[in-house]
């Protein structure tokens, strides 16, 4: 894969992961301050209450995973910095171009992915 094309699907990647990870926090952001602001209004029912309870892990579980990809992608621009991106981390071959096309960020080709 030519690494201009390359550098670019992992930017817009980038990109994407930001925007997830920054809408997550905003949206448990917000609860929390609703719940802090919302006085008489505050959910009172065991119902309610784990529905918040859940809101607020799953933004949190998208956050984490939105990171954790980030940290692939920041991985992967390093490859690509020092000449090994598209190399399989197990076994040395060449990942194929149609992963690295829907998954910029491979580290392993379709035969070694854990």
């Amino acid at each position: 894969m030519d690494p201009q094309h390359a550098r670019e699907l992992l930017r817009q990647r980038m990109d994407a992961l930001r925007d997830v990870a920054r809408i997550a926090e905003e949206q448990g952001g917000l609860d929390a301050d609703a719940r802090s602001t919302a006085g008489d209004n505050s959910p009172t029912e065991p119902a309610e209450l784990a529905t918040e309870t859940i809101e607020r892990e799953l933004d949190l579980t998208i956050r984490e995973a939105a990171e954790a990809s980030l940290h692939d992608v920041e991985r992967a621009l390093q490859r690509l910095e020092n000449g090994t991106y598209g190399v399989c981390l197990a076994c040395g071959k060449p990942i194929a171009e149609g992963r690295l096309e829907a998954k910029p960020e491979a580290e392993y080709c379709v035969e070694d992915q854990p």
